[in-house]
């Protein structure tokens, strides 16, 4: 059973000393630490592996016995202090610290990768297998060099970049939920894995994962699609503004009729009806009276909803209409409204 990781520590180093290219770096390995009962033939192979691996990347590679005998910290060399004085004796850019550890036939596996200037790490590769051999554990070493050759040459051609482009313009860059700037964009990136979120008003939100590589400039381009609109058109808006200004105004004399006298054209409904009698002056009372107010509630309830309703699709229509010459910009009011049954939605940023 083999299992493999790769972790890359990321900002700190990057950053520190750009070289032209990769055949500028030079990686000085220190001396193989074992952990374990090992054979001397055994610590001979494993490190001939681990400056196999190193060597197939485009830089100067020091093998420990060299590093060893150029500078007496090699050996055991466990903290910043050291790997700085080993870059310095070495004129190495990069400390390769290898560690091996055996338990009968299992072997764990690690090889870190340090900055000479400041004596952190940068990245470490963690390989392991169980039941195995040397060979096994030397084909682990071999990956390992190798995989963390391939993060120097991409950091010896500088920090990742982002290159970013929308369309339209003017879009907000937000990276790993924190706002990265507006588009178009050109700025160095942390390497690694970033989720990148594009917000623009009146646009649908576009979000994605990018895996950035140290010296590689990424080039994106967002095409954002417009916000389908939560309101109908200019017809409709003003159709049901017209009615709702007359449910309103029906509204209005219903609840003036209620509790007036029940006649029609000046006479009682039913002049035959028991309710009817006549007064002094022989004209006719009705006892009945009109019940028009559940009438003049609804009509009023949905004469308000229709001419709201009405309003807001007229604006909305407005501002879609004069969307062309305005920008979004985050210190700029912005709203957006809509309509559901029984209910009206205002929400924006004012």
């Amino acid at each position: 059973m083999v299992a493999a990781s790769l972790w890359l520590a990321g900002v700190p180093v990057v950053a520190a000393t750009a070289a032209p290219g990769a055949s500028d770096v030079k990686v000085a390995i220190l001396p193989l630490s074992v952990e374990g009962e090992i054979s001397a033939s055994d610590r001979s192979d494993l490190t001939n592996a681990l400056v196999t691996g190193f060597q197939r990347g485009d830089f100067e590679v020091l093998a420990p016995d060299r590093t060893d005998s150029m500078s007496p910290e090699a050996a055991g060399c466990m903290n910043a202090g050291c790997v700085k004085a080993v870059a310095k004796a070495t004129g190495s850019r990069f400390i390769a610290r290898p560690l091996v550890k055996v338990n009968d036939r299992d072997y764990a596996i690690s090889v870190e990768l340090l900055d000479g200037e400041s004596g952190q790490r940068i990245a470490v590769s963690n390989d392991s297998c169980e039941i195995c051999g040397v060979i096994d554990a030397s084909g682990l070493l071999d990956s390992a060099a190798a995989s963390l050759g391939l993060k120097l040459a991409a950091m010896a051609k500088g920090p990742a970049t982002l290159v970013m482009t929308t369309e339209p313009d003017g879009a907000s860059i937000y990276l790993d939920g924190k706002l990265l700037g507006t588009a178009p964009l050109d700025r160095p990136i942390t390497p690694g894995k970033h989720t990148l979120r594009v917000v623009k008003d009146g646009f649908i939100p576009t979000e994605r994962e990018v895996t950035f590589v140290e010296g590689v400039r990424e080039e994106l381009r967002f095409a954002l699609d417009k916000m389908p609109s939560a309101l109908p058109g200019r017809a409709v808006g003003a159709a049901s503004l017209g009615v709702g200004v007359v449910a309103l105004g029906g509204a209005a004399f219903l609840t003036w009729l209620h509790d007036q006298p029940y006649k029609i054209g000046g006479a009682c409904a039913d002049p035959a009806a028991p309710n009817v009698m006549t007064g002094p002056d022989g004209s006719e009372i009705c006892r009945e009276l009109w019940n028009t107010k559940w009438g003049a509630l609804s009509a009023g309830v949905a004469g308000a909803a229709l001419t709201t309703l009405g309003v807001l699709v007229l604006i909305d229509t407005f501002k879609r209409s004069d969307r062309g010459r305005r920008k979004a910009t985050s210190g700029k009011a912005s709203a957006r409204v809509g309509a559901g049954p029984g209910s009206v939605l205002i929400q924006g940023r004012f």
